[in-house]
């Protein structure tokens, strides 16, 4: 994407909250508002105007214009400054995806599909074990993890082999308690990057030629702690398949919204070698799982139901 392409669409995009953000954080001054209709932030001599709603006609030329006076002012291009504001109103996941036939920034179609759909998987199994961690997930995940999944954007494809970007809001309609300061949205990024740093602790330190159905076993109970599941763990190796077994990359950029995990990595390499291990890890922890159900064992003293109907008692 190039500044010529910040189509009337793109600029809308920016909402007011984002751009009064942004203009907060960069240590303008809110001044006060002109006529009702726009916010007025100053800097030394400068002032910009930011409207207060996306449905006016000229709302596309006055983002636009803010965009310009504030690349003047940080001397940098006003895609930067597009993408920065973009990305301040929520975390942004870049899937850099080293697909042999992604020269000219295309992938095939039928690879593509499952690029995204292990991109999807990847995050909704995340969102599904902020709260409680465990293995194996059940086929209906979590409203507030379906809620975040809905939230989440995919954004314009970038430059760079093939990039799939998306951005992860930190709308949190949930509001997280006074123990859980970060919204819901950042607390899945930061599962998400838990379970890959986890994962690519577990590739350091094994073997990938050790064999055996136990081999990993040692190895779940500290991943599942970290957010890993069967679903996390097929999603890594549908994301290498989706890439024709290139590796793939995946980077994480905090909002300055929110105060920045100081612990955790933003880049992330899954190649072959870790998706095969991740292959391999699912099906441990499948195992164990299914090992963990037990059969209960008795005789049927007595079947039977029991309802209401028209004010009488009814008993099988």
């Amino acid at each position: 994407m190039t500044e010529k392409t910040l189509t009337t669409d793109l600029l809308t995009a920016l909402s007011p909250d984002d751009l009064n953000l942004y203009f907060k954080q960069s240590n303008w001054i809110e001044s006060g508002s002109w006529r009702d209709v726009a916010t007025i932030w100053a800097r030394d001599l400068t002032e910009v105007l930011i409207p207060k709603s996306q449905d006016f006609a000229d709302y596309a030329p006055r983002v636009y214009e803010a965009l310009s006076t504030l690349a003047r002012t940080e001397q940098r291009p006003v895609l930067e400054v597009y993408n920065d504001i973009r990305e301040s109103s929520g975390d942004t996941v870049r899937i850099r995806v080293r697909h042999p036939d992604s020269d000219d920034g295309s992938i095939p179609l039928v690879d593509g599909v499952k690029l995204y759909q292990a991109t999807y998987e990847m995050l909704i199994s995340a969102a599904a074990v902020v709260d409680q961690k465990r293995g194996y997930l059940p086929n209906r995940k979590p409203a507030e993890a379906m809620n975040y999944v809905q939230k989440s954007r995919i954004g314009q494809t970038e430059h760079g082999s093939y990039v799939i970007v998306v951005h992860s809001s930190l709308d949190d309609s949930s509001s997280a308690t006074d123990d859980q300061l970060s919204p819901f949205g950042r607390r899945v990024l930061e599962t998400l990057a838990s379970t890959l740093a986890s994962l690519s602790t577990i590739s350091e330190h094994v073997d990938p030629d050790l064999v055996g159905e136990d081999a990993l076993d040692s190895e779940v109970d500290d991943f599942v702690r970290q957010g890993g599941s069967v679903d996390f763990c097929d999603a890594i190796y549908k994301l290498v398949e989706g890439a024709k077994q290139q590796r793939v990359e995946v980077e994480l950029s905090w909002s300055r919204a929110v105060t920045a995990p100081k612990l955790l990595p933003v880049s992330y390499v899954i190649d072959k070698q870790i998706a095969d291990l991740s292959e391999r890890l699912g099906n441990t922890v499948r195992r164990q799982w299914q090992a963990e159900l037990k059969t209960v064992k008795g005789t049927v003293i007595r079947l039977g139901a029991r309802e209401r109907r028209r004010g009488r008692r009814c008993y099988g």
